[in-house]
C-alpha cells in the first residue's frame, strides 16, 4: 500500500472522540456562530495538536473576538486536557447567519485574529 500509514489504534480512537467532542465545546461558547476547517494530530498518548476557525458576528470589535477565541482555547484545555490548540477567528459572512444576526456593518472593520495556546 503506496500512500497509506496505519495509526494505531489508540491515536484512531482519539482522533474519532475529539472531533465532535470539540466542535460541541467551541459552539457552546457565547459569541460562537460557526466552525470550520477543524483538525486535529494525534502526536502520541495525552498529546493533541488541534485548530479551527471560528466564525464570529461580523464587525465585532477585535477585543471582543479576542475574548472569545481564547475563551473557546481555555474550554477546550479544561475539558479535554490537551493544550495545544490554535484558534482563528472569522467574521460570520451574512450567509453564514441567521435572518436575525444579519449585519450592515463594514467588512473591513472585521479581521481574522488568532490565539496560539
Amino acid at each position: 500500500m503506496t500512500g497509506i500509514m496505519a495509526l494505531p489504534a489508540e491515536a484512531l480512537h482519539t482522533l474519532c472522540d475529539i472531533f465532535p467532542r470539540v466542535e460541541m465545546l467551541a459552539r457552546s461558547v457565547p459569541g460562537v456562530s460557526g466552525i470550520h476547517e477543524l483538525r486535529a494530530e494525534y502526536i502520541g498518548p495525552e498529546t493533541v495538536r488541534a485548530g479551527m476557525h471560528i466564525e464570529v458576528q461580523l464587525g465585532l470589535p477585535i477585543e471582543e473576538a479576542d475574548r472569545i477565541a481564547e475563551e473557546v482555547r481555555q474550554r477546550m484545555h479544561r475539558d479535554t486536557g490537551y493544550r495545544y490548540y490554535v484558534i482563528y477567528v472569522d467574521p460570520a459572512t451574512p450567509e453564514d447567519t441567521g435572518p436575525e444576526e444579519k449585519t450592515t456593518t463594514d467588512p473591513k472593520e472585521a479581521r481574522p485574529r488568532g490565539t496560539h495556546g
